[in-house]
C-alpha cells in the first residue's frame, strides 16, 4: 500500500471522525437528558438526588463539550496533514504545522477531559445535601496514552521543524 493510499484512507476517515464525534456527542446528551442516564458522564445517577435543574445539564454538557471539541480541532489537523501526504508534500511546511496542531489539540483535548471530571461532579451534585456532595477525581489509562501520542508527536514536529531547517541552511550553501 502506498503512502499516499494510505494518507487518503486517514484523510477520509479525519473528516468522518469530524462528522461522527459532534452527532455522537448530541446523541449521548439526548439520551442522558431524557432517561436521567449520566453513566456517559462518569457519574452515577445514583449519586444526584431528584431532578436535575436546567442549568445542571447545561453546564454538564457546555463541560463535557470543551474536550469533544478539541479533539474535533485534532482530527481536522489530522486530516489536513493527511491531505498534505496523499499529495507527496511530506516535509512541507503546511504538514509540519498540520502535525504540530494535531499534537496540540490531541493535548488540549486529553487535558480537558481530566480536568473537567471534577467540576463535572461538582456541578451534578451541587443541589445533594450538605455530605451527600461529591468530587471526583479521574485519571485513566486512555488518558494517559493519548497525552503520551500527542507528546511523541511534538517531538516529530521539533525533528521535523530541525530537518526542514538544516535542510533549508544547506540549500543555501550550493
Amino acid at each position: 500500500m502506498t503512502i499516499s493510499t494510505l494518507s487518503t484512507g486517514l484523510y477520509r476517515a479525519s473528516w468522518a471522525l469530524v462528522c461522527f464525534i459532534p452527532a455522537s456527542f448530541v446523541f449521548d446528551w439526548y439520551l442522558a437528558i431524557s432517561q436521567q442516564d449520566l453513566n456517559e458522564v462518569q457519574l452515577s445517577y445514583e449519586v444526584v438526588y431528584g431532578n436535575l435543574e436546567l442549568w445542571q445539564w447545561s453546564a454538564g454538557v457546555g463541560l463535557t463539550a470543551l474536550p469533544m471539541l478539541a479533539l474535533v480541532a485534532a482530527f481536522k489537523y489530522l486530516s489536513h496533514l493527511m491531505n498534505e501526504f496523499s499529495q507527496g508534500h511530506y516535509f512541507s511546511l503546511p504538514a509540519i504545522n498540520y502535525l504540530h496542531r494535531f499534537s496540540t489539540w490531541l493535548l488540549v483535548s486529553t487535558a480537558l477531559g481530566i480536568v473537567i471530571v471534577p467540576l463535572l461532579s461538582v456541578a451534578l451534585t451541587l443541589n445533594n445535601p450538605v455530605g451527600e456532595r461529591w468530587i471526583m477525581v479521574s485519571l485513566e489509562s486512555d488518558d494517559l496514552y493519548a497525552a503520551l501520542i500527542a507528546l511523541v508527536f511534538f517531538v516529530v514536529t521539533r525533528i521535523l521543524q530541525e530537518g526542514r531547517r538544516l535542510d533549508m541552511e544547506n540549500a543555501e550553501f550550493i
